[in-house]
């Protein structure tokens, strides 16, 4: 039996510990107020994130929310836990952060640690600083159309190879289709490890798809997988108490031995590919005034085959969806691309590929709806003002979290009428010019727009011409109709999949 003393002093201990406990959670619920910043009030541990950590919705779904409650302010407060963050709203507003007053703004809020995640800290979205900015100068001229033109040769064998897959796999999909995001998967995996390291997949052909696997476990839905984002995001400081990492360690040893043979074979045989990894290779050897090595070169290999894969097939496979659900637009597309093969001998060349106007509006609609990445998030990096054109301003204080909501803006009335109405033609000469900058923001804006654009977007318009030559897109009984977000991934992707019927055309059997 337990003293009576000793029960009177633990709850003495509780009912001291309680409201400081209570004190702790709700310290810097007023930080808005003080700072006359309208704000959505926060709720008890959560802040504004309690559907995000219960795994209900997605950030970009919980700060289209915020946006649209305060409609009209230049930017509101919201709280992540207990860390308040600011939501930019107005689109000169976007401009002031992203691209007038980067240096304020210019470090991306994910972090990640050295030590836990070696080759992922070489990646250019993590790194922060001047670091920054001395591997942007030597990575960009990587991703020139001169550097992009000399590899469409090896892009043309994967879209072939692509063809084939579906030739062998769409008449025994019936009724309910193919899963059109992991067909785009094993397409984007395959033609990065091409481009950017030089060797096989063997994607299309391997049922188990080892480095697809790979690739799939950084970047990957799930429960489990989602509660480690959070705590990376969120609580990095746990994060790397509890030894987590982004990149499972037997991933990171994975990757870090195909690049690193590939590299030795070119040496001890002295081959020279026009791929990616030879300009990296390239550059650990200049005197270029920059300090780039090898691990440099390793880490950023591997940043191109996991970036560059997850993100284009996300697109790809949002392409095929709104294509399958606009049979006229799909139509018109294939004419397109005929004319085009027409007139460059039964060839697509680069430059062809990348000036017609249909293949490119339905991109980037397809990117408006449904952009891998619906919301970004930086830190403050300088103490800086911002100031509404309501008139009220406010002090940011360096390490504020600031989010740019990319799925409220793309999907707002105001900018875009009908938004949710897949509409190609508002990216048509004559309507493009009269849209609003800055919002529209799949590849993000300024200097830390993605370095990989160009690359993405030619990897996506090949697959998109090659395959609506030759197959008809269409709907199944299991294609979604809409959309639901998976809210156990942190970049955009169908609950349930993408389902879709790839028919071949009887005129392409014989051509």
């Amino acid at each position: 039996m337990i003293p009576e003393w000793v029960q009177f002093n633990w709850l003495t201990i509780c009912i001291a510990v309680i409201p400081l406990i209570y004190l702790y959670l709700t310290w810097n619920y007023n930080y808005w107020k003080k700072r006359n910043v309208a704000f959505v009030k926060p709720q008890l541990i959560f802040g504004n994130y309690k559907e995000v950590f219960l795994q209900k919705r997605t950030v970009s779904e919980v700060m289209e929310d915020i946006y649209k409650k305060l409609d009209g302010k230049p930017f509101v407060g919201f709280w992540r836990f207990r860390t308040p963050g600011i939501l930019v709203r107005d689109p000169e507003m976007v401009k002031t952060v992203m691209v007038k007053d980067f240096h304020s703004f210019q470090d991306n809020a994910l972090i990640v640690d050295p030590k836990m995640d070696p080759l992922l800290a070489k990646n250019p979205f993590f790194v922060s600083g001047e670091k920054w900015k001395n591997m942007r100068s030597v990575l960009s001229p990587s991703f020139t159309s001169g550097k992009l033109k000399p590899l469409l040769p090896l892009m043309e064998g994967v879209c072939e190879e692509l063809l084939e897959y579906l030739r062998a796999a769409a008449p025994a999909s019936a009724p309910d289709g193919i899963e059109a995001s992991l067909t785009a998967f094993k397409y984007t995996v395959e033609m990065v490890a091409r481009c950017a390291l030089g060797i096989k997949g063997n994607n299309f052909t391997d049922s188990e798809g080892h480095l697809r696997t790979m690739v799939r476990r950084i970047v990957s839905p799930g429960f489990w997988k989602n509660i480690e984002f959070m705590i990376l995001n969120f609580l990095p400081s746990m994060g790397s108490f509890l030894h987590l990492s982004w990149m499972p360690r037997d991933v990171d040893l994975f990757f870090t031995k195909i690049v690193t043979d590939e590299m030795d074979y070119r040496k001890k045989n002295n081959v020279i590919r026009p791929d990616y990894l030879q300009y990296l290779i390239n550059m650990s050897k200049k005197e270029n005034g920059v300090a780039y090595t090898e691990a440099d070169a390793l880490g950023h290999a591997v940043t191109f085959l996991t970036e560059g894969s997850e993100t284009s097939s996300i697109t790809l496979g949002f392409a095929w969806y709104e294509l399958a659900r606009h049979p006229a637009v799909q139509e018109e597309l294939r004419q397109e691309v005929a004319a085009a093969r027409g007139a460059n001998g039964g060839r697509l060349p680069f430059e062809a590929l990348m000036e017609l106007p249909l293949l490119d509006q339905v991109l980037q609609e397809t990117l408006r709806l449904h952009a891998p990445l619906m919301a970004m998030e930086k830190t403050c990096t300088r103490a800086t003002e911002l100031r509404g054109a309501d008139g009220v301003a406010c002090r940011v204080e360096p390490g504020t979290l600031v989010v740019i909501p990319v799925r409220a803006l793309h999907h707002d009335p105001a900018f875009y009428p009908e938004p949710l109405r897949f509409d190609p033609g508002r990216w048509a000469p004559g309507n493009r010019e009269r849209l609003v900058k800055y919002t529209y923001l799949p590849f993000g804006e300024g200097p830390r727009i993605c370095l990989g654009m160009r690359f993405a977007q030619l990897q996506v318009k090949l697959a998109l011409a090659y395959v609506v030559e030759k197959f008809d897109i269409k709907t199944t009984p299991k294609t979604p109709n809409p959309v639901v977000q998976d809210p156990t991934y942190f970049l955009t992707c169908a609950k349930g999949g993408l389902w879709l019927r790839f028919e071949e055309r009887k005129s392409s059997n014989s051509e």
